[in-house]
C-alpha cells in the first residue's frame, strides 16, 4: 500500500498510480472486476499466488 506503479502508453505518456488495496480471492470470484470508482481513474493488477490456488488483486488510483 502506498507504492507507485508507472504505466507508459503507446504515445510515450507516463502515468503514475498509487496502490491503495491488495487482497487475495479465489479463482471463481469476478466481483473485483467491476466497481464504481466515482470517476477516478484506476487500474487493477491481477496475478496468481505461487500455488495458483488464489488470485492476488492490486488496486491503484491515478496520481494527478
Amino acid at each position: 500500500i502506498g507504492d507507485k506503479i508507472y504505466v507508459t502508453d503507446l504515445d510515450g505518456k507516463r502515468m503514475t498510480y498509487t496502490i491503495y488495496d491488495k487482497f487475495e480471492t479465489d479463482d471463481t470470484d469476478t466481483e473485483y472486476m467491476t466497481r464504481d470508482t466515482q470517476g477516478a481513474v484506476e487500474i487493477s493488477l491481477t496475478t496468481c499466488t505461487d500455488d495458483s490456488k488464489l488470485r492476488v488483486i492490486v488496486r491503484c488510483k491515478e496520481v494527478k
